[in-house]
């Protein structure tokens, strides 16, 4: 996600996953999100990320039910 972008919405799954910061910072939910960063994502949800400070390169790992 270039930092030009003002935020980003996930989009819904069907079972949970996680998602990898490898690269970049933004927000997600008042807190600081930067490389190295893990987060939880239940089913059925999204996460925005916003205030994208830097190219942020995400990977969503889930399984495929």
């Amino acid at each position: 996600m270039p930092k030009s972008e003002l935020s980003y919405e996930t989009i819904t799954r069907n079972s949970a996953s996680i998602i990898l910061i490898v690269k970049g910072e933004a927000s997600y939910d008042g807190r600081n999100v930067i490389s190295g960063t893990i987060l939880f994502v239940p089913a059925h949800k999204t996460l925005i990320f916003s205030n994208i400070k830097s190219d942020l390169l995400m990977y969503q790992a889930l399984a495929n039910v």
